[in-house]
């Protein structure tokens, strides 16, 4: 860097760009910064289709929170099942100890 800036007060007529002198110039498909592949039109649509994918986030996150929401309930509904589960079972246990004295159930 300090040997750019030397250049640079030596021809003070010329000036380095010390960014691109680092970086290089940029090549076909490929911009500096932004990897293969991104050219100055894929930013342009990107800037465009910027609202469009704003609203689609919006609407991913509405159904993230419904599928949440769900999945509380269904959580819900198997602590329910499993409660009721057990109370049949301890029923059936019960009338089975009462018919049968001598059986110990735990």
């Amino acid at each position: 860097m300090e040997k750019m800036q030397s250049q640079q007060s030596e021809d003070n007529n010329q000036s380095i760009d010390a960014f691109a002198t680092v970086m290089g110039h940029e090549h076909l498909g490929c911009l500096i910064l932004y990897g293969r592949g991104v050219t100055k039109t894929t930013l342009k649509r990107k800037a465009h289709s910027e609202p469009y994918l704003s609203a689609n986030d919006k609407m991913t996150q509405k159904q993230m929170e419904e599928l949440e929401d769900a999945s509380e309930d269904g959580g819900k509904i198997r602590r329910i099942k499993v409660t009721i589960h057990r109370e049949v079972t301890y029923d059936i246990l019960g009338r089975l100890n009462h018919m049968y004295h001598e059986l110990q159930f735990d």
